[in-house]
């Protein structure tokens, strides 16, 4: 017999979702009735597709709240330029620029 899988929809999310128009969702519950309210053409695009599947998935406890809550924010922001990858750089001794004395 398979094994019955429940949803619980009661779960926090590690930070809150603010979504447009300044709704925020702390649960995973929340999240869900926020995307099923939506309109159909935004609810069929695929990134939020993917939304949905990783809400069921983690009110299913099998995987990490933290890809629904990822995956969200993908789907809020899809329509958003990308953003310039900045890493900042500690120097280390072996990239400074050799010097080389001339006599």
């Amino acid at each position: 017999m398979a094994a019955k899988s429940t949803f619980d929809w009661n779960i926090s999310l590690e930070d809150p979702i603010e979504f447009p128009g300044g709704k925020v969702a702390r649960t995973l519950g929340e999240a869900a009735a926020f995307i099923e309210k939506l309109p159909e053409s935004e609810h069929s695009h695929p990134k939020w597709q993917l939304a949905i599947a990783e809400l069921m998935t983690a009110a299913q406890r099998q995987s990490p709240v933290m890809h629904a809550r990822i995956a969200v924010l993908q789907a809020i922001h899809r329509d958003a330029p990308p953003r310039p990858a900045t890493r900042a750089v500690r120097e280390r001794p072996w990239m400074r620029s050799k010097r080389v004395e001339r006599r």
